[in-house]
């Protein structure tokens, strides 16, 4: 299990880094992420929640698939309620595939 954001490597029974709080990944992308600020990059909504529970499911399978995602709207903290609404954009040439990925949960 590897670390999306800090490349960490942890051994099975890991789910959470604890360093990024990230969810961990079986394997790393073997290309480097898109740059998300780049303007070149036409992003798309792929679904809106406000569940806790999806919002992480659904970001580990992302990270898990190397698509690259970003969750408007995803300014939790363990302070806050929950409820809050995340908006899960993806890159357009993603979409599709992003799609039948969470076809079975939205």
């Amino acid at each position: 299990m590897f670390c999306p954001k800090c490349k960490a490597e942890y051994r099975d029974g890991f789910y959470e880094c604890v360093d990024c709080s990230v969810s961990l990944v079986h394997a790393l992308p073997t290309e480097a992420e898109p740059d998300r600020n780049t303007t070149d990059i036409e992003w798309k909504e792929l679904l809106t929640t406000n569940d806790q529970g999806e919002i992480a499911l659904f970001k580990s399978i992302l990270e898990g698939e190397a698509i690259p995602f970003i969750p408007q709207g995803d300014h939790f903290s363990r302070t806050q309620a929950y409820g809050m609404t995340v908006r899960f954009l993806v890159p357009a040439h993603f979409l599709e595939q992003a799609k039948k990925l969470l076809e079975e949960f939205i």
